[in-house]
């Protein structure tokens, strides 16, 4: 019955949902890049342009950013495009202007053209590299960061995320 197929579609989400749960945990060296106020869920945005706005005005009003952090991310995205499948992107500015390494997230309520790709799933990285431990916590996040993306299953899980609190949660186990 339709019933039965919506109750076994459930179940198999969830196991999907612990597994990833179980395997898929954030390093706690890497929890610093991570605040509760720099990760938002169902934003309405119209444009790659209007979101790396929204994020990056949102890292540098706490500070993590310097002003014109906006300006490299959208020299860098014209470069090469930052999408890498499943409705992912992952953009970056150049090194200099960022004060604190940090990892600004944000679920979007529907998907947009970035560049030839939709994507409705952004980490934007501001991310500095100079020292040894930086470079390690960088390194441990984008191992965890390719587990947490590298299926339509597991990025599923962070778009039916209900708020920003929700998913930090989820995020650091």
């Amino acid at each position: 019955t339709d019933e039965s197929v919506i109750k076994l579609r459930k179940q198999v989400r969830k196991i999907v949902e612990n597994k990833v749960k179980r395997e898929e945990r954030l390093d706690y060296m890497c929890y610093s890049l991570l605040k509760p106020n720099l990760i938002f869920t169902s934003v309405e945005a119209d444009s790659k342009e209007e979101i790396i706005k929204f994020l990056t005005d949102r890292l540098e009003e706490s500070g993590y950013v310097s002003k014109g952090y906006y300006e490299s991310v959208m020299k860098r995205e014209q470069a090469t495009t930052t999408a890498i499948g499943n409705g992912v992107a992952i953009p970056h500015g150049y090194v200099s202007g960022m004060n604190e390494s940090k990892v600004c997230i944000c679920t979007l309520k529907k998907p947009i053209l970035w560049n030839e790709e939709m994507v409705d799933v952004i980490f934007l990285l501001a991310v500095r590299m100079k020292t040894p431990q930086e470079l390690k916590n960088i390194q441990l996040f984008y191992k965890y960061f390719i587990n947490l993306t590298d299926t339509d299953e597991k990025v599923d899980i962070l778009r039916r995320m209900s708020s920003g609190a929700e998913l930090y949660k989820y995020l650091i186990g």
